[in-house]
């Protein structure tokens, strides 16, 4: 710090945002979340949507918010008429406002309802304030992901459609049991939440072919080729299964005749009840008699309920806006047992109580703000080289990569050159790794070196000449497979050699700190894992070893691999645990594990799932990195795109084995699953509700800082705030919120003291 620069700062560990206050003397902070963002006008097809109206802080007396309702739908004609009005008892932390669609006989398309928050008066007059001053105020709004929540009410079938295409409902049409008789029960329900009346409840008890234990209702009268069907239905798995195991079940609708034919979609169930929808064309006759709608539930060990399934045929003109599938996350909820306490446990994970005291006169400014530039807990993303090395060309010196450059440099604190540090990459022309390593040195960013051995002899990174060159091998008379196997082996420690990970295993220049952080030594060793059962796995542990003598000594070996915690049931866990333990076992130098986290929106985990599986793995002692984050919305709207995200982020922030996270590029103009619409700003980089969210966990944005009177004296203004390790930049601002002079401090949790002047 400069000798002028007098800040005398005090760190202390906190749980709250405000040292010396309780919650409940906090000024309340209200906040939008939506707990079921979509819904059907078609009555029955899903869940009324729900958004909850949640405030933090002073509950302890009543609460008036206001919202404002906006969007394509109109309240009271499209929906049930909603208030604008939320009034919060004393006490009372959650207040839900239900948006029911009223079918209204028109086809209209999706519409849209947008609840907004009002801040309060008091709020009103404090954003004016220019220099940033906090006056006393009923509510604080939240960050502005949470100030807006969009529904959307889309799928419709007219009474007259919906009598004349039913083909059978499961309330009065019981189906023939496939299975041990002991495993399946019929009941009645009577749950006012629930548009259904009766309830199969089914065992499985023994893993085999899905086929072999199911539900079955005979096609009496046929389905013709070309017909639209849908079949809807309601399911869930029993509270009694475990919570990281997800339930499983296929709808078949099909020929009984050899060669069987039919038209299938395989569902993933969670422990609450959900809607389930599959819309097909059929594209073989399927003839009345003959034929059979299955629900198929032989997966292995599991017990579900399913109930409400009704079978439509809308022949070959189906009616236009027809219902299509409500996805959504367990977990999702305002109040779901994984949230609590969640705030509390981010800071203890990742927060200081920091106290600051300005020393000042009557010259003094009138306010001071701060804001995070470089966080402990560090969120990278994948760079690609050519919108920021100029081995790219043009390209690296267009407004689209000044754009691009710049939310780098604001937002994130580590990049993973996403392709050319990979072999064949690297063989073709290093210079693009070269530069854009260098450029992340250059604007103070960590790299994540992405990755040494990647076990797919056939397809991209490994060059094209190495499946060729073992096949010719394996061909060869005389010992052909051996010969094969050595050459490859030849290749890949050739690879080892003369790659990235020794052009780059130096040191910053001026500094004892790699110029790569951390490297994934071992991609996908579970969904390729080809290239090892060919040289043999002993050969995978002395590759890494000799991997690590080549290395910088700093730097730190990740073993990194998808669908661990992307996927429902999280397929990749336990191969990936064993072989986790199996290399600490033998002594392969690893230090953390790496999950890819490439999340697909008809299959989202439960978040109490992804806990469950990163508590596991965190009990190997090792780091663990989200290496490579996004979720598509090809199948859900961009509200349930946006909650997946933020709920995601916050879950690894509450986890301390967690100690980086990277979101797998950001534009939609640089993204590999831009026509999936995974990335968070557009084409022309428009922020998109998934983005938003993001910006708000990362939180750059300045903050005013509100004096304790209580603890201030004549000369000294204190201020107690909660702030999340990492460097911060201090503003002084004047009566016009012009700024002055400029401090940065870092906060860690050692004790420091400074004097600001």
């Amino acid at each position: 710090m400069p000798a002028h620069n007098h800040i005398r700062f005090v760190v202390l560990v906190c749980l709250f945002v405000t040292c010396g206050q309780s919650e409940a003397e906090q000024t309340p902070v209200v906040t939008l979340h939506a707990e079921e963002s979509q819904a059907t006008e078609a009555d029955g097809f899903s869940f009324d949507a729900v958004v909850a109206v949640v405030r933090t802080g002073d509950a302890a007396e009543t609460l008036d918010v206001k919202l404002s309702i906006s969007g394509t739908a109109e309240n009271g004609r499209d929906y049930r008429s909603v208030s604008p009005e939320i009034q919060f008892a004393k006490g009372e932390r959650i207040r839900r406002v239900r948006i029911q669609p009223l079918d209204d006989g028109e086809s209209e398309g999706p519409e849209t309802v947008v609840l907004s928050l009002m801040p309060s008066e008091e709020e009103s007059d404090l954003r004016s304030d220019a220099a940033g001053n906090e006056g006393k105020d009923w509510y604080h709004v939240g960050p502005p992901s949470q100030r807006s929540v969009t529904v959307t009410i889309s799928g419709e079938i007219s009474p007259e459609d919906r009598d004349s295409a039913l083909v059978f409902q499961q309330d009065s049409d019981p189906p023939v049991w496939v299975g041990e008789d002991d495993s399946h029960d019929r009941f009645e329900v009577s749950d006012a939440e629930l548009p259904l009346k009766m309830v199969d409840a089914v065992s499985v008890n023994h893993a085999g072919n899905p086929w072999e234990v199911a539900l079955r209702w005979p096609l009496l009268h046929g389905v013709r080729k070309g017909d639209e069907v849908l079949v809807q239905l309601f399911a869930r798995r029993t509270p009694e299964s475990k919570r990281d195991v997800d339930g499983k079940f296929t709808v078949r609708i099909q020929h009984d005749e050899p060669p069987y034919d039919g038209t299938e979609q395989t569902f993933v169930v969670g422990s609450q009840w959900r809607p389930y929808l599959m819309r097909a064309t059929v594209t073989e006759e399927l003839p009345g008699g003959q034929s059979s709608l299955d629900i198929r539930v032989g997966y292995g060990k599991q017990k579900l309920e399913i109930g409400g399934l009704r079978l439509w045929n809308f022949g070959s003109t189906p009616p236009p806006n027809l219902p299509h599938p409500v996805w959504t996350y367990e977990g999702r909820e305002a109040d779901a047992a994984w949230r609590a306490g969640l705030d509390e446990r981010i800071d203890r994970v990742r927060s200081e109580r920091v106290r600051l005291e300005f020393d000042h006169d009557a010259r003094d400014p009138v306010a001071y703000r701060y804001r995070q530039t470089d966080a402990e807990y560090e969120i990278g993303t994948a760079v690609n080289f050519r919108w920021v090395a100029p081995a790219s060309g043009e390209s690296s010196s267009t407004a689209d990569a000044q754009r691009y450059q710049a939310f780098v440099k604001k937002y994130f604190d580590r990049i993973t050159d996403e392709n050319s540090q990979q072999w064949v990459s690297w063989e073709q022309n290093p210079q693009r790794a070269i530069e854009t390593a260098a450029w992340a040195i250059d604007n103070g960013l960590k790299i994540r070196g992405h990755s040494v051995l990647w076990g797919d002899p056939v397809e991209w990174p490994s060059p094209p000449d190495l499946w060729e060159d073992y096949q010719k091998n394996f061909k060869k008379p005389n010992g052909g497979v051996r010969v094969a196997m050595l050459e490859m082996r030849r290749r890949i420690a050739a690879h080892i050699r003369q790659n990235t990970l020794v052009a780059l295993s130096g040191n910053i220049d001026g500094t004892q700190e790699p110029i790569i952080a951390q490297w994934d030594v071992l991609n996908h060793p579970i969904l390729h894992d080809r290239m090892w059962e060919i040289t043999g796995w002993e050969f995978l542990r002395a590759a890494i070893r000799e991997a690590r003598l080549l290395a910088n000594p700093k730097t730190e070996f990740f073993v990194n691999e998808d669908q661990v915690l992307s996927l429902p049931s999280h397929p990749n866990a336990e191969p990936l645990f064993q072989l986790i333990r199996s290399f600490l076992d033998v002594g392969v130098p690893i230090d953390g594990i790496g999950f890819q986290c490439h999340f697909k929106s008809d299959r989202l985990p439960s978040i109490e799932s992804i806990q469950a599986t990163l508590e596991r793995f965190a009990g190997f002692g090792l780091q663990l990195h989200v290496t490579e984050f996004d979720i598509d919305d090809v199948f859900i709207d961009a509200q349930t795109q946006a909650d997946f995200t933020r709920d995601f982020l916050d879950l690894l922030a509450a986890e301390p084995a967690v100690t980086a996270t990277t979101i797998w590029g950001f534009w939609e103009g640089e993204h590999w699953r831009n026509e999936e619409g995974a990335a968070m700003y557009d084409r022309a980089w428009n922020l998109r509700p998934n983005g938003q969210a993001f910006i708000d966990h990362v939180d750059r944005r300045w903050h005013s800082i509100t004096f304790d009177e209580s603890d201030s004296v004549a000369e000294i203004s204190v201020a107690n705030v909660m702030l999340r390790r990492g460097t911060y930049e201090i503003n002084s601002l004047d009566a016009a919120g012009r700024a002055g002079k400029v401090w940065r401090v870092t906060v860690s949790p050692s004790e420091t003291e400074f004097e600001l002047r």
